[in-house]
């Protein structure tokens, strides 16, 4: 029987907040994340690995993760396309040259594409190299709607956006640790929405501020 009320999940997240799930999610388990020596993870990266594994967005458990560590382009593009919360489908073509369709990730960088999330440009993806911030962004907004802007300025758009906050900047390479509070914070973003578009290439947008997209997408709302 479904209870009347929301669960509350009763972590402690970087603005101190929690949030309520919808009903329908009441059979959902959620295990408690607590700080150890084993894995250096501060108590707000543990919290937020908690939501995303309450989401599905990650499937590993925290002491497996390399918190520290470079993250591939292609494992980042599966935890992206997981926080569609869309379905996805399994591969049946290539989109990129470098990218074959037993590749461990091409059924999510296929679902990127197909979403709009990341383009064919170039025909190659790089699945292998290094995770940089500002491809790590560009999926993040384009997620949020912006991919339907001519000639977004990604990493201005992300700064001013809220997306950057308490990711490294100068950093050579985004890191897990890194990529799973940008995730954090685009789950905590507004949407937008395209209102017009002149002659010049400027557009004006519209943002949704009564729903985070966590909210629009799942009916997950952040408690204050």
């Amino acid at each position: 029987m479904k209870k009347l009320i929301s669960i509350i999940l009763l972590f402690t997240l970087l603005c101190s907040c929690a949030y309520a799930f919808p009903a329908d999610l009441d059979d959902v388990p959620y295990t408690q994340i607590v700080k150890t020596e084993e894995t250096e993870t501060t108590a707000e990266l543990n919290s937020i690995y908690a939501l995303l594994k309450q989401l599905e967005i990650i499937n590993e458990e925290i002491a497996d993760l390399k918190i520290n560590d470079a993250v591939s382009k292609s494992y980042a593009a599966s935890l992206f396309a997981k926080a569609t919360f869309a379905e996805i489908h399994n591969s049946t073509e290539s989109y990129f040259t470098d990218v074959s369709k037993k590749h461990q990730y091409a059924d999510y960088i296929n679902h990127l594409v197909s979403l709009d999330i990341i383009d064919t440009e170039g025909g190659k993806f790089y699945p292998e190299s290094n995770l940089i911030l500002s491809d790590a962004v560009k999926m993040a907004l384009n997620i949020l709607g912006f991919n339907k802007y001519p000639k977004v300025q990604y990493m201005a758009q992300a700064s001013e956006y809220g997306l950057l906050e308490n990711i490294d900047r100068n950093a050579e390479y985004v890191s897990t640790a890194q990529l799973l509070t940008l995730i954090f914070n685009m789950l905590n973003a507004y949407t937008v929405e395209l209102t017009s578009v002149d002659g010049y290439g400027g557009y004006s947008i519209n943002v949704d501020e009564s729903h985070s997209y966590l909210e629009k997408v799942k009916g997950i709302r952040k408690i204050e």
